[in-house]
């Protein structure tokens, strides 16, 4: 029987690990290429998307099974996905396009997913500190920039449920991938009915946190370098500033052991008390236990 899986992420939940290591040697499925992807489900402009259209540059054939994996799908996380609506936007293109499709969706621990979503946006170009980043009071509903309920994991699975039902609905932590990959590549595989030829590479890691120091020296070159970042802070043109970042931060490496940067407690603090409630709810409904992994979580009420 043909089956549609579509992977939306989340963004830093071991995505570019399945997509490199893993999805590459499935057998059973299609894997469609993400700039495909991308081309059919988002570049086409809300004003005139055309599910005909999405599944023509899908390439779809009948009685042929497909996997998509895509973290884009969940929206862009350094402009919170416009306010959420670019997130339900292509729930919806999805729907429309594939109204039979499997959902996954990777969730994380809040303060871990936050605090390496912030090493990626210095990254590739971000200037601004933890705290700024993470809160702009007054600037939400017109700067494309980070916002707290992308992660917030209830508003993923009511939206996607409410699309697609409950049960087409498949949830994965992240943790349980870091504690044993070789472990939760067998369960997930099992769990998809996906079959693959040779071995993934399980040592692999993909993108290190940047260390506190990396993100010091990054963050004070990226002040004179244009980037895709939106939100930061810029100066004026540097010729080869990113060039100069990147080999001051590599060799910050030799120096400076890689300890990721501090998360202030008052910051991790309002971070868990942002998701306690919600993540109570994703326990009740769902079955995970969240609280075994250290999510933020409060006490579950009978």
């Amino acid at each position: 029987m043909a089956q549609c899986i579509v992977h939306i992420g989340l963004h830093k939940t071991a995505t570019t690990w399945l997509q490199r290591h893993l999805f590459p040697l499935v057998t059973s499925h299609r894997v469609v290429p993400r700039d495909v992807i991308q081309d059919a489900l988002i570049r086409q402009h809300a004003f005139t998307f055309d599910p005909e259209r999405a599944r023509r540059g899908l390439q779809l054939r009948p009685g042929e099974s497909v996997l998509l994996s895509e973290e884009h799908l969940s929206g862009d996380v350094f402009s919170g996905g416009f306010r959420g609506s670019l997130g339900r936007e292509l729930a919806r293109r999805i729907r429309a396009t594939l109204p039979e499709a499997e959902i996954v969706v990777f969730f994380r621990r809040q303060p871990d997913i936050i605090a390496s979503t912030y090493s990626q946006y210095v990254g590739i170009g971000g200037s601004h500190g933890l705290s700024r980043f993470l809160f702009h009071p007054g600037l939400e509903w017109y700067v494309p920039a980070f916002d707290f309920d992308h992660f917030d994991y209830r508003k993923w699975i009511e939206c996607y449920a409410a699309e697609f039902g409950r049960e087409r609905l498949h949830l994965f932590l992240y943790e349980d991938f870091a504690a044993d990959n070789r472990a939760f590549v067998a369960s997930f595989t099992e769990r998809l009915g996906l079959t693959f030829g040779g071995t993934p590479s399980y040592g692999a890691r993909e993108r290190p946190r940047l260390g506190a120091v990396e993100q010091g020296i990054l963050r004070f070159s990226n002040r004179f370098r244009r980037d895709a970042v939106p939100y930061k802070q810029y100066f004026f043109p540097l010729p080869y500033a990113r060039a100069i970042g990147g080999k001051l931060s590599r060799y910050s490496r030799k120096i400076f052991p890689r300890a990721p940067g501090r998360m202030p407690a008052s910051v991790r603090a309002y971070i868990e008390a942002r998701y306690a409630e919600s993540n109570a709810w994703v326990m009740r409904t769902t079955g995970l236990d969240l609280a075994r992994l250290g999510y933020p979580c409060a006490p579950v009420r009978g």
